[in-house]
């Protein structure tokens, strides 16, 4: 029997569901809202034959491990904010003991870089570009 333990619990994930709401002229606005903040297990997961056999897309993805939540269902599209990036849920299951519950999650934008801010696009050039291109 796979048991969940606290220790291995060390990251901390907000799940947040798409709503809409009216704009005031007869459209609709999307925006997010948070349902479940918890402490989770989360593995980075990398292109191995598993993911290929599972038919998952060869991208980064993340297998989030929660405790079990009776009262809470997840749905596919949920989006999860982990160390401030932004993943959406492609599918979970549930251990047949009802201990915890299994996240597949992607990012939204499928990029590797982890720095605090997008480097494309900055505009922030050194003295090395001026001397080099004139």
């Amino acid at each position: 029997m796979a048991i969940i333990t606290a220790g291995r619990l060390k990251d901390k994930i907000v799940i947040s569901r798409p709503i809409e709401t009216t704009d005031g002229s007869g459209g609709y606005t999307g925006d997010y809202q948070d349902v479940v903040s918890t402490y989770a297990e989360v593995i980075e997961e990398s292109s191995n034959s598993e993911l290929i056999a599972q038919g998952i897309k060869i991208k980064q993805t993340l297998r989030m491990r929660i405790r079990w939540r009776p009262n809470f269902s997840f749905l596919v599209g949920d989006r999860v904010n982990w160390r401030g990036f932004l993943f959406i849920i492609e599918n979970m299951r549930v251990d047949m003991w009802r201990t915890y519950i299994e996240i597949i999650a992607s990012p939204s934008i499928n990029t590797s870089y982890r720095g605090p801010e997008f480097p494309i696009g900055s505009g922030v050039f050194d003295t090395t570009f001026d001397i080099t291109f004139g």
